[in-house]
C-alpha cells in the first residue's frame, strides 16, 4: 500500500494525517477510533488498535469502497432503517417524554402488533408475572414490565424485523447470531447492573440490545459490494473493526443518550477493568462474560475458554442464573 494510498484512507476515515504517528484518539467527522500508528518512517503500517485483520491493501479493494461509502453516509447523517424499524424505535423515541403516561404509550405501542404482541407475552412471562392473574390488554401490560423494559424491548423487535429484511437475506445466519449474542449480553449486562451498581438496570438492557447496532448496519449495506463476500475473513475483519464506531455513530444520529453511545463505542476496548464505574464498564464486562462460560450457555471452561478474570461478577451472574434465563427467553423472539 502506498504512502498516498495510506494518506487518502485516513483522511476519508479518521480526517488525520498519517505522517503523525503514536497513540492518539482519532476524532473525524465520521466516527472515532482507536488506532496505530506504528513507527515505520516513511509507510505507516496502519492497524486497528484492538483487532489484527488486515486493512484494505489498495484503493480498488471492495473494503476500501465499502468504508468510504460507509464514511460518506455517517457523515452526512444518511442512517436508514426500514419503516418498520423507523416505528419501533419511535416507540422508544417517545418513552423519553416525561410527560408520557401509561393510556399515551399503550395506544402508540398499538400501532405496531408485532411489538404489541410480545408486550404481552413478555408481561405473562416467568419474569414479571408474579400476581398469576394474566395480563390480556397492551395498556395493563405497559404498567406491569414498565416503560425501562418496553424501550428495550421496542428495539429487540426492530433488530429482529430488520434481521429478516432482504438487505439481510444473504447473511442471515449471521444476523440471527448477532441478534442471539445481542440478547444475551442484554440479559447479562441487566443482571449485572441491578446486582452490582447503581446503574438502570432498563438502560444496560438496552444498551446490551444496542451494542451491536453497527453489526446489522454493516451487514444490511455488504450486498451492495460483489467484491466483498459476506462470510470472508476479510469482511469479518472489517466488521470486528468498524462497528462499535458505527454503532456509535447510529446511536448519536438517533438521539440515544450520550452515556449509552459512548458505552457501545467501548464495548471492545480490551484494556477496561471490570470495575463497574459505568454503564460503559457495564457493558464491557457482560459482552466479555458473554463470550466465556455463563448460566445462559451452560459452557464450563473447559469447553469454553474464560474471557472475564472477575470472581464477583462470575458469582453473581452464578447467583442470579434462575432470573438471567428468564430475562433472556422473554426477550428471544
Amino acid at each position: 500500500m502506498t504512502y498516498r494510498e495510506v494518506g487518502r484512507l485516513a483522511v476519508v476515515l479518521w480526517g488525520v494525517n498519517p505522517s503523525r504517528y503514536g497513540r492518539k484518539r482519532l476524532a473525524g467527522s465520521i466516527v472515532q477510533r482507536r488506532v496505530v500508528f506504528r513507527h515505520l518512517p516513511v509507510c505507516c503500517n496502519i492497524r486497528p488498535w484492538l483487532h489484527d485483520a488486515p486493512l484494505p491493501t489498495t484503493l480498488a479493494d471492495p473494503r476500501f469502497q465499502f468504508l468510504q461509502d460507509l464514511a460518506a453516509e455517517l457523515s452526512k447523517g444518511k442512517i436508514s432503517f426500514p419503516t418498520f424499524a423507523d416505528a419501533t424505535l419511535k416507540v422508544r423515541m417517545a418513552l423519553n417524554d416525561p410527560t408520557m403516561n401509561a393510556d399515551r404509550i399503550a395506544r402508540l405501542v398499538s400501532t405496531e402488533p408485532l411489538l404489541a404482541t410480545r408486550l404481552l407475552r413478555l408481561a405473562n412471562s416467568a419474569a414479571y408475572s408474579t400476581s398469576g392473574a394474566p395480563s390480556t390488554d397492551v395498556r395493563s401490560a405497559v404498567i406491569r414490565v414498565g416503560f425501562g423494559t418496553i424501550r428495550a424491548l421496542a428495539v429487540n423487535v426492530a433488530l429482529e424485523q430488520l434481521s429478516q429484511t432482504k438487505d439481510l437475506a444473504p447473511v442471515a445466519g449471521l444476523a440471527r447470531e448477532i441478534l442471539a449474542h445481542s440478547v444475551d449480553v442484554a440479559a447479562l449486562a441487566s443482571v449485572i447492573a441491578r446486582n452490582m451498581t447503581s446503574i438502570n438496570p432498563d438502560e444496560a438492557l438496552f444498551a446490551g440490545l444496542v451494542h451491536d447496532i453497527g453489526r446489522f448496519y454493516m451487514l444490511s449495506r455488504v450486498a451492495r459490494y460483489p467484491g466483498l463476500e459476506p462470510g470472508s475473513s476479510e469482511f469479518i475483519g472489517l466488521l470486528d473493526q468498524w462497528h462499535a464506531a458505527v454503532g456509535h455513530a447510529i446511536l448519536s444520529s438517533l438521539d440515544v443518550p450520550e452515556e449509552i453511545a459512548e458505552a457501545v463505542n467501548r464495548h471492545e476496548d480490551e484494556y477496561l477493568k471490570p470495575d463497574l464505574r459505568d454503564l460503559a464498564d457495564v457493558l464491557n464486562v457482560a459482552n466479555r462474560a458473554s463470550h466465556g462460560p455463563n448460566p445462559l450457555n451452560e459452557l464450563t471452561a473447559e469447553e469454553l475458554p474464560v474471557t472475564l478474570d472477575s470472581p464477583r461478577v462470575t458469582a453473581v451472574l452464578a447467583s442470579s442464573a434462575d432470573a438471567l434465563r428468564r430475562l433472556a427467553a422473554s426477550l428471544h423472539g
